[in-house]
């Protein structure tokens, strides 16, 4: 008597499976199948990229949104000092 477990580890290393009567070999096909196949790392790389250049995108609009708010305010100022700097009249 033999635990199902172990047959069944038996089997699959050995791919093979016989008929305890005859000895005759019966046809079996083990499916195998990879952890992280291609199509899941080509998945992974594909969602990664997304994040990265979303993440690159947003910091260049503050980026560019954080300069024209600056050049924005220099050129009030400026405005204000040249008014200031007239005479009255």
């Amino acid at each position: 008597m033999v635990h199902s477990y172990c047959m069944t580890a038996q089997i699959i290393l050995k791919k093979s499976i016989y008929c305890e009567k005859c000895e005759f070999q019966y046809n079996l096909f083990v499916k195998e199948e990879a952890l992280c196949s291609g199509m899941t790392s080509s998945l992974f790389m594909r969602y990664m990229f997304f994040l990265v250049s979303l993440t690159l995108f947003t910091t260049f609009i503050l980026i560019a949104d954080g300069m024209l708010k600056t050049a924005s305010q220099r050129s009030n100022k400026l405005e204000k000092v040249k008014d200031e700097d007239l005479p009255p009249g």
